[in-house]
């Protein structure tokens, strides 16, 4: 072919392991830990003895579904021992796995997931069934089986984005849906590369040069791909060599495989193979072809041969194996065919004929769907945990469109994830108080929580629902006086109330005894309207007088600031709801500014009574002027976030040259106090992971719950406070700054925060983003696991901790060197590789690499509840219980992890 053909044709990337010898692989050969091998319906773990591969039961990763065995008759010979059980889905239309990837390996990290099927006859009925297979929101395949002892395998290979991700299995109508094995596994980055977003599933992966029934997988296959032996008809050949094959590219098929290749008979001759597709339309395949030359080649031989698809498309050539070497050849772009086949053919000059050791061929899988908003996923999955089962809620809230979870109705946009818009609750047997979650659902219109036994207060959150237009809590057990505010957008149209059903519910503070209303809206009397307007009226009397009062207390020359201007004369109280306090208050207040209980970023905190509820008062240095600028940004970023991980603003001074904030006390001081203490070891390793949890929160709030997004910019355990709970709270907010809505674009800023803590990439590019919050958490989380400064003596070098921790990893693998001694080994392993793993990711470069807070919050939440079950539930903690939900992936628990 001549030059120019060939440069028309496909682009192709060729890689040559023999001359790519810097290579990383990053699994190891017997290495199963970037495994995750499911026998779906099994009750124990074991070891498959053939492959060696660790499988463990299902459990931990559905809470739907029976476990039945195969008909005895099917289960024999060498049938692989995760094929014996099944888990069958009489119920529900949608039943979802859900699969933890490791913290380290999402957004970027290609997965190979398998999932196998074998009907045997497990229910009796000898009817096979026939059933979709979902991968999250999107379709992966329709599975079909031959018959009851057919053995079905469906592959594919996907580049991870979330770090969860479902597999759910569909009833369509024909069969009651059933798996027997699931299976992921990590491939090296440099393989299977696409230029779009989807997966691709597997047509055929085959062994050519065989000539035999064998197959192999893991050992052989560290990535534990199953090569098939493929069977040829006449014109073909095989070769085969006792040398090692090198290989070290990122396919790295096994060199059982490449030791052996099948030629055809003449030097000219042809090698083929075709496939047709399943639906009988065009598809978009994807094709990967391995070559090593096993023949040790005289002087005067030569093998070069060109690659066609259908027929007669050019794809490569010529081209020349390299001896005991290993090539792949494979191209970006997908070829469209009906039905795909391949021809290989020798050049012209070649003297010998053409050869293959092995080729893989996949379908393009599209992904059209969006996963549901993020916020939402995670407030379902709370209220999912506040009132428990009775519904089953596995996967994706919204989507798929057709598989909703029951009672939800979604928004479906071109382009914009799905919304929860109405959550229907009704007669669900929910007990208790109404889930504060249900306010996390921004775009929630109709809220039905009818005919349950619901009780307390009608909480003030639901009328801060701005986008809610309907609400239905009748007949249930609610009891106390509604929210006015919700009086309020009642009689101004805004939302529709049904409360009938409700006999100790008042509408009013007028309320004397119990009612029974029967009309379906709230339609409050003319009388109680005439009440609350006169109390309006008395209320702004009552205000102003008050307000008088504090303007003639703050003095003439009282400076306030709001909205960053300051305005001259007068105070103005623009810190709402907040109360005023003039410096004779505070003085008497602190007694004086007695006792000092730390340094804040603008001035000096001190400990004082308010009535008789502790507070700390933090005072303006006079002297500070950027102090003053620290003051101004945190007065009005307390105004306007509120989040029980953050500490609560109560009041300030603002009387003449004097500038304080009043707030809640935190009793047990700070975590670097706490964590620093010689005696630290009372705080248990899940009291460690509550903190980081708290602290997580608080800083997710600030990045996902606030529109601009707020960066705190100096994350440090000094300002992490812990109260007589030992809750944690986020404080210090005197350098924070807003942050772009566009995540791709950042604000230049002057360089702040605190060194050792300090993202060195936002210190090179002096650009401002949340993921160097990101950066500075990973840090603290790393100071809670090891006990460690950020600065770590070895020998006769300092290096920080991360580096430390990095080089512990590397040298012994060990947790117990890297987990602070004083918990004497007293805590679950695989939560504490994982609390490493996700500090480790926090503090990766470049940036782009580290998880989001929200991630790190779930993250956490999975640290902490592979933690409680380790000990059931027990354990020291400071006052508190632990908040965790969702399923883990565990690690095997019998053996301590490798290093990573």
């Amino acid at each position: 072919m001549g030059e120019e053909r060939r440069k028309t044709k496909l682009i192709f990337t060729l890689i040559c392991a023999c001359f790519l010898a810097t290579t990383t692989i990053r699994v190891q050969a017997q290495d199963q830990s970037g495994f995750t091998s499911i026998d779906c319906g099994s009750t124990e773990a074991y070891t498959e003895e053939v492959t060696g591969i660790n499988y463990v039961p299902d459990t931990n990763y559905i809470d739907s579904g029976q476990s039945r065995n195969i008909a005895a008759s099917y289960n024999g010979g060498s049938l692989d021992k995760h094929l014996g059980t099944v888990r069958s889905f009489p119920d529900g239309v949608r039943n979802c796995y859900t699969l933890r990837h490791n913290v380290n390996t999402v957004n970027g990290t290609r997965f190979l997931i398998r999932a196998r099927f074998m009907y045997g006859n497990y229910d009796s009925l000898n009817q096979v069934p026939e059933f979709d297979l979902y991968i999250g929101v999107n379709l992966w395949t329709s599975v079909k089986l031959d018959d009851a002892s057919s053995v079905t395998t469906v592959e594919m290979i996907y580049l991870a984005r979330l770090s969860v991700m479902s597999v759910c299995l569909v009833n369509k109508g024909s069969g009651t849906p059933f798996i027997s094995a699931l299976e992921t596994r990590i491939l090296d980055d440099t393989a299977y590369v696409l230029r779009v977003t989807g997966s691709i599933n597997l047509v055929t992966r085959a062994n050519m040069g065989s000539g035999s029934k064998n197959r192999y997988r893991f050992p052989d296959d560290r990535y534990d791909r199953i090569w098939e032996p493929t069977e040829w008809s006449n014109g073909v050949s095989y070769i085969s060599t006792n040398e090692s094959v090198y290989i070290n590219n990122g396919f790295n098929p096994p060199k059982a495989v490449m030791s052996t290749a099948v030629i055809a008979s003449t030097s000219f001759g042809i090698v083929d193979q075709s496939s047709d597709t399943d639906e009988g339309s065009s598809q978009q395949y994807y094709s990967y072809f391995h070559f090593s030359e096993v023949q040790k080649l005289a002087p005067n031989q030569t093998r070069a041969f060109n690659i066609y698809l259908d027929s007669n498309e050019f794809f490569y050539g010529p081209f020349q194996p390299v001896y005991l070497g290993m090539n792949t050849l494979w191209s970006v772009n997908p070829h469209f065919t009906k039905r795909y086949n391949f021809s290989i053919t020798g050049s012209v000059n070649s003297t010998l004929p053409p050869t293959l050791n092995a080729y893989e061929i996949y379908t393009y899988n599209a992904w059209p769907q969006s996963n549901t908003n993020v916020m939402d996923v995670e407030a379902m999955d709370a209220i999912k945990s506040s009132y428990g089962g009775g519904k089953i809620w596995q996967g994706d809230p919204c989507a798929p469109l057709n598989y909703s979870w029951e009672g939800l109705n979604c928004s479906f946009k071109e382009f914009d994830p799905p919304k929860i818009v109405g959550l229907n609750l009704s007669s669900s047997n929910l007990k208790g108080a109404i889930s504060v979650s249900i306010s996390n659902l921004k775009s929630l219109e109709t809220l039905d929580l009818s005919n349950n036994s619901l009780s307390g207060a009608v909480p003030e959150f639901l009328a801060s629902m701005t986008s809610l237009r309907f609400l239905d809590l009748s007949n249930n057990n609610f009891s106390g006086t509604l929210p006015p505010t919700l009086v309020t957008k009642s009689n101004e149209g805004s939302l529709t109330i049904r409360l009938d059903g409700n006999p100790t519910l008042c509408l009013s503070n007028t309320c004397n005894q119990p009612k029974t209303r029967s009309k379906s809206s709230v339609k409050v009397p003319m009388i109680a309207a005439i009440v609350a307007v006169i109390c309006i009226l008395l209320a702004l009397v009552v205000v102003f007088l008050v307000y008088k009062k504090k303007i003639f207390r703050g003095g003439p020359d009282s400076t306030i600031i709001v909205a960053g201007f300051h305005f001259g004369g007068s105070s103005r109280d623009i810190l709402k709801q907040k109360q005023w306090f003039s410096y004779s208050e505070i003085i008497k207040m602190t007694n004086n500014f007695q006792k000092v209980i730390g340094v804040g970023g603008f001035g000096t905190v001190y400990f004082g009574f308010l009535d008789d509820i502790q507070v700390a008062v933090k005072m303006l240095s006079p002297s500070s002027s950027q102090g003053y600028k620290e003051f101004k940004a945190e007065a009005q970023l307390l105004t306007r976030v509120h989040h029980k991980n953050l500490t609560s603003l109560i009041g300030y001074c603002n009387d003449g040259d004097h500038l304080g904030l009043v707030y809640e006390y935190m009793a047990n001081g700070n975590l670097e106090a706490v964590i620093s203490n010689a005696n630290a070891h009372f705080l248990t390793w899940k009291d460690r992971l509550m903190i980081a949890l708290d602290a997580a929160q608080g800083l997710d709030y600030l990045h996902n719950g606030c529109k601009p997004s707020i960066v705190h910019r100096d994350v440090k355990p000094t300002n992490i406070l812990l109260n007589e709970n030992f809750q944690a709270k986020l404080a210090d907010f005197g350098l924070s700054r807003d942050s772009l809505a566009n995540e791709q674009e950042y604000e230049s800023t002057v360089v702040a925060g605190t060194l050792g803590y300090l993202d060195p990439e936002y210190c090179r590019t002096q650009r401002i983003s949340e993921k160097s919050d990101v950066y500075s958490f990973g840090v603290v989380l790393l100071r809670i696991i090891t006990g460690k400064p950020t600065s770590v003596s070895t020998g006769d070098t300092q290096i920080h901790v991360s580096g430390w921790v990095e080089q512990l990893i590397s040298t012994s693998g060990d947790v117990k060197t890297i987990v602070d001694e004083r918990l004497q080994g007293e805590y679950d392993i695989n939560s504490a590789w994982m609390a490493i793993e996700l500090a480790k990711s926090c503090v990766s470069s470049p940036s782009v690499n580290r998880p989001t807070m929200s991630q790190v919050v779930y993250d956490l939440k999975q640290c902490l509840q592979m933690e409680i079950a380790n000990n059931n539930g027990e354990g020291h903690t400071r006052g508190r219980n632990a908040e965790a939900s969702s399923i883990f992936l565990p690690l095997d628990t019998d053996s301590e992890p490798s290093a990573r």
